[in-house]
Order: C-alpha cells, then structure tokens, then sequence
C-alpha cells in the first residue's frame, strides 16, 4: 500500500514541508516501531510521534500523534513529516517493489521507442548497465564497429524486455 495515500493531501503536502525544514527533531527505529518528536508550529515545543510498521517493514499499520489535530484519530502533519523521515533515510531497503508480473506487464505495455530512449539515457551514465550490456549483446557489432541491425521490430521488443527486466532486477538488489 502507497503510505502517502493515508493522508489528506494539504496535510502530506505539508508534513513533507516539515521534514524538508528539518523539525523532525528526534527519530528513532526500533524494530518495526518507529519513535520521533516533531517541532510544534504554534510553540516552542515538540510532538510525540509513534509509529509502527508491517513484519515486512514497507507498510504503516499504526501512527499516533499527541497533536491536537490527531486527537480525533486524524493522521497529521507530523506524522507524515515522521514517514517522510523514515521512508527518505531507508528508501533502499524500505521502498515498496512492484512484483516481476507487474513490471512485466509494464514493459509489454510500453511502446519499443520509449524502451529504447529509456535504455540509451541510464546507459548515459551507469557503466556497469553498459558493461552488461556489451558482453551481452556485443557480437552483434560488426567488424567495422557498426551495430548490425539486422533485428526485427518483434525481436527488438524481446531483447528491450530482457534488458529492462535485468536492470529492474538490477536495480531492485
């Protein structure tokens, strides 16, 4: 579940705000739970922030504030600015991951030119896809160093599908 959806947008919008204004004063994990004071805006004080994560650590099953605004069983500000924390300083190892059916699915929808236009701008600038790439495909190059182009649209959209899938998987580890 996308955790952003849990709040009223003006109140995600300004959580980030928050986060990006650094009055997440204290942030601590602890397993699954995860304790943090947030800066108050109306004083000179903090708010408790509590919250707590699946087994698998990508999804929020509890979050409480002692804000007023959260008293009624809201999700405020302030814990969106404490999921803001959480999710940017463990983005790694907490994003939520698509499952090979769906990016599967994705790239069997996308057009082949779009594939190739996204494969040519990472191999821009990531020398280990490139390397990959080349040990992979390059005995399709020519002696003159040409890329022989002797490919049909069908097996272009296969070996874009392949690569893509490789550098997802890549990309997941």
């Amino acid at each position: 579940m996308n955790w952003q959806a849990l709040f009223e947008p003006q109140i995600l919008f300004r959580g980030e705000e928050l986060f990006e204004e650094d009055k997440v004063i204290s942030f601590e994990i602890k397993g699954s739970e995860i304790f943090a004071e947030v800066e108050s805006s109306a004083s000179d004080g903090y708010y408790e922030v509590y919250l707590r994560l699946d087994q698998t650590k990508q999804s929020l099953v509890a979050m409480t504030c002692d804000c007023p605004y959260a008293e009624s069983g809201r999700h405020c500000k302030h814990v969106a600015a404490t999921a803001f924390c959480f999710y940017a300083t463990n983005k790694k190892e907490y994003l939520q991951q698509a499952s090979y059916e769906e990016v599967l699915s994705l790239i069997r929808n996308v057009e082949g030119s779009e594939l190739r236009a996204f494969l040519l701008a990472e191999m821009a600038h990531n020398v280990a896809l490139q390397a990959a790439f080349l040990q992979r495909f390059g005995k399709k190059i020519g002696l003159q160093g040409r890329i022989n182009l002797n490919f049909t649209a069908r097996k272009c959209k296969i070996f874009l599908i392949r690569m893509l899938i490789m550098m997802v998987l890549w990309i997941m580890k």
